[in-house]
């Protein structure tokens, strides 16, 4: 499922769908898990230490995450269409970008942490002014 998101994602043709479908959607989902989730499970099973390695990575996401929200924000407050498109593009794209997610997540750090990076991302969306498809509920 990953890959076929990661594919899908190279045909799209308009830039903005992108910048969102990669950026926000991908983004935030993927690091959640990848560098939060992941990062409490390796310290549950004594890996401390890879916490302190992806430390940086940490730091970095909060700039492009402010960068991102900032854009997106920007863009659905500037007219009712491109709130109406750009809603479209998430209630497109987000349950495909778990989907990808779920088999690798759900045999890692189960269910309730999946739940737990949707809850973060629908803060997200919140916060540009758009909504979550809540599709794992």
């Amino acid at each position: 499922p990953m890959r076929k998101l990661a594919e899908d994602s190279m045909v799209v043709k308009d830039w903005f769908e992108l910048t969102l479908l990669q950026n926000l959607l991908i983004d935030k989902v993927l690091f959640s898990y990848a560098y939060e989730a992941m990062d409490e499970w390796f310290d549950e099973m004594g890996a401390r230490d890879i916490g302190m390695l992806t430390e940086f990575m940490r730091d970095w996401n909060k700039d492009t995450t402010r960068w991102i929200v900032s854009v997106v924000k920007t863009a659905v407050a500037e007219s009712d269409f491109n709130k109406i498109t750009i809603q479209a593009w998430v209630d497109h794209w987000e349950p495909q970008v778990f989907s990808a997610l779920e088999p690798v997540a759900l045999a890692t750090v189960g269910k309730e942490t999946l739940l737990k990076i949707q809850t973060e991302l629908a803060a997200t969306l919140k916060k540009v002014g758009l909504q979550t498809t809540g599709s794992l509920s």
